[in-house]
């Protein structure tokens, strides 16, 4: 696999990407046998509870799958009978961080759950439960999870659940809500397991219940790097954040499962056409000889020559891969293929194939000054910069490495003097 071997202050972009693949792999793959798409008065009724839910609105269009969480506390006595009742998406829990002596365990079934769930054909994720109240114990859990799900395909997110310990008096305790940390050192914690997780290849995702998410984290900071998962035991959902789960109760019963178990709507984008896989004709053939790095890639497969603002913030090709015969294709988030003539702009996917149609890579492209999105920097990108700084516009994590023109890892009036200069013809701006 190619990879990009940038430093750590792509840590976003490179999450943001995970994030995107799986969103592509959970539309790409096998029709779901029971998932229907949101309806337009936003209800469904539970098969496993028989109550009726409504949905928020942000989630109109996007596809309804059913998904239970397990841990050792659940007994599964057949994971056949779970799928044929509807069933498509399982987190298991691995493990957890005690409350407290604050010691890390795995969940005794953990093994159990995730290899059954897998042989009855459906998608597992996995959970840790946390009670990290540092950085470094925030990815000491992340860590510690990943060694535990070596060698299992998970497919679906590796979740923090972040959440404070309920006593037998129905009361919040334990270490976590005991030490005092303020809203953004907890948001600090959360995305500290993310960046671990990111890092590893997996697609990062935070469980916790509506009242964590709007009172003790900065779900905005959260949701810019992970999919959030709302917990939730009502019949209507009034989180309007962006969330990719609603675990809505946990008193469901579904088939080949003795007792209660915790019941969950996740959303899928809904895909209104297969995406289309770039043509070999239109793409140009790469052999050995022809590059030196993956930025020559890019160049070549668009037509655009360096020096011009259209590039990439790409690094050297891994020297262990060989380029030969493969393809360029630039794609919009939608995957609808962008021709030759077309411009290339920030948020373009640039995808790396060979003639089978096999994906090497897909990256987010970042032109640096295409803080509009349009590919090429005028004026109006000048503009928008003065807004970022002045903090009347907000921007995103891609935007942000858009706009951070000099590359410094911050937006500020140098960045824009650079881009001035650029405009009229004074310095060029790199893409390296």
């Amino acid at each position: 696999m190619m990879h990009r071997k940038k430093a750590a202050p792509l840590r976003l972009l490179r999450t943001m990407l995970c994030m995107l693949l799986l969103t592509m792999v959970l539309i790409l793959a096998t029709p779901l046998a029971h998932a229907q798409v949101v309806p337009e008065d936003y209800k469904t009724v539970s098969p496993f509870t028989g109550k009726t839910y409504q949905h928020n609105a942000v989630h109109a269009g996007n596809t309804i799958v059913q998904a239970i969480d397990v841990s050792q506390w659940n007994t599964i006595k057949d994971w056949n009978a779970v799928k044929n009742a509807g069933i498509e998406y399982v987190f298991v829990r691995v493990g957890n961080r005690y409350s407290g002596s604050g010691s890390l365990d795995y969940d005794t079934r953990y093994k159990t759950n995730i290899q059954g769930a897998l042989d009855a054909g459906l998608q597992v994720g996995v959970y840790f439960y946390s009670q990290a109240i540092s950085v470094e114990e925030g990815r000491a859990e992340a860590e510690y999870t990943l060694e535990l799900i070596e060698g299992y395909d998970i497919t679906l997110p590796v979740v923090m659940d972040f959440e404070y310990y309920c006593n037998t008096y129905g009361n919040n305790d334990g270490r976590l809500y005991h030490a005092g940390l303020s809203r953004q050192a907890k948001t600090e914690i959360v995305l500290a397991f993310c960046d671990v997780v990111s890092d590893a290849g997996y697609s990062p995702m935070v469980y916790a219940n509506k009242s964590m998410l709007t009172s003790d984290l900065y779900a905005d900071q959260i949701s810019a790097v992970a999919k959030i998962w709302m917990a939730h035991y009502t019949t209507a959902d009034s989180y309007s954040s962006p969330h990719f789960g609603w675990q809505y109760s946990d008193k469901g019963s579904v088939p080949g499962i003795s007792g209660s178990v915790d019941c969950n709507f996740f959303y899928v984008p809904t895909s209104t056409s297969e995406p289309t896989t770039p043509d070999e004709p239109n793409m140009p053939s790469i052999s050995e000889g022809d590059l030196e790095d993956l930025e020559q890639i890019v160049y070549l497969a668009g037509g655009y020559a360096p020096g011009t603002t259209y590039g990439e913030i790409y690094e050297d090709l891994d020297s262990s891969i060989t380029p030969l015969g493969l393809y360029v294709g630039f794609c919009d988030l939608e995957a609808n293929l962008r021709s030759e003539s077309d411009i290339v702009r920030t948020y373009d996917l640039a995808v790396i194939f060979d003639e089978d149609g096999n994906i090497y890579e897909i990256d987010i492209l970042v032109l640096r000054g295409d803080v509009n999105c349009d590919g090429k920097i005028t004026l109006i990108d000048v503009m928008d910069m003065h807004q970022f700084i002045s903090g009347t516009k907000q921007t995103d994590v891609v935007l942000a490495y858009a706009a951070d023109v000099n590359g410094d890892e911050k937006i500020s009036l140098i960045d824009v003097m650079d881009m001035h200069q650029h405009i009229s013809g004074t310095k060029t701006i790199s893409q390296e």
